[in-house]
């Protein structure tokens, strides 16, 4: 993992009230946390780490 990002958090949710609820109320009430940015996938074009043999 490089650039600004410490952490990546990969997670599945609902809908966006579910990810602000885990923003607001899981990651940014503790003092170690700064900031958070996040990235919506639309579509899963590929879910495994498996390769083809």
């Amino acid at each position: 993992l490089t650039g600004d990002a410490d952490y990546l958090l990969k997670i599945a949710l609902r809908d966006l009230k579910g990810l602000s609820d885990i923003v607001n109320n899981v990651l940014m009430p503790h003092d170690s946390v700064a900031h958070v940015r996040s990235s919506i996938v639309l579509d899963c074009l590929k879910a495994t780490r498996k390769l083809p043999l």
